[in-house]
Order: structure tokens, then C-alpha cells, then sequence
């Protein structure tokens, strides 16, 4: 999957852009490629819960901004790298 520059790996749950690569976690990965299958759009918070834990994993409030951090921390370090922006009272979207 592709967004932008930004390359994502389901084999590796690897993300990599300009030539640089991070790991990420099997539910960082499905956060993010929610997130890259619908660029610029917002995606609802729900949806990413029920990407991110499709089996129905009960999870709290803050455990989805928790791993928004983790994420924006780990692209910041990816030169031209898309943004997670908060898309307040609807959820988040990858520009």
C-alpha cells in the first residue's frame, strides 16, 4: 500500500519513506493502513478501534490516542513522511 511517498509492508509491518524504514507493530500497522485507505478523508474513531482489534477486544478510552502518539512519533523520524491529524469530534486522518 502506498500513500504518497509513504510505503506501507503488510509481510514486514514495515512503513518507509525516502528511502528511511520504521517497524511497527501488527496493531500500529492496521491503524495506519485504515488510515491510508482513505488519505485526507477522516476516519472515525470506531473504525479505528475495529481495525486496530478486529476481534472485538475491549479497549479504553485512551488506549487508540495512545497509539496515535506512538504513531505520529514513529513518522515524525520518516523524511516526507504524512501527517496524523486530529479531526476533533469525528476521529483522525492521515496527511
Amino acid at each position: 500500500m502506498e500513500v504518497g511517498e509513504l510505503r506501507l509492508d503488510p509481510a514486514t509491518h514495515d512503513a518507509s519513506c525516502g528511502g528511511q524504514a520504521i517497524d511497527l507493530t501488527p496493531t500500529e500497522f492496521r491503524i495506519l493502513a485504515r488510515l491510508g485507505a482513505t488519505p485526507g478523508e477522516a476516519v472515525r474513531r470506531r473504525e479505528l478501534v475495529h481495525a486496530a482489534w478486529p476481534h472485538g477486544a475491549i479497549v479504553n478510552a485512551n488506549t487508540l490516542d495512545v497509539y496515535i502518539a506512538r504513531l505520529r512519533r514513529k513518522l515524525a523520524t520518516l523524511p516526507k513522511a504524512p501527517e496524523i491529524a486530529t479531526v476533533h469530534g469525528v476521529g483522525y486522518s492521515l496527511r
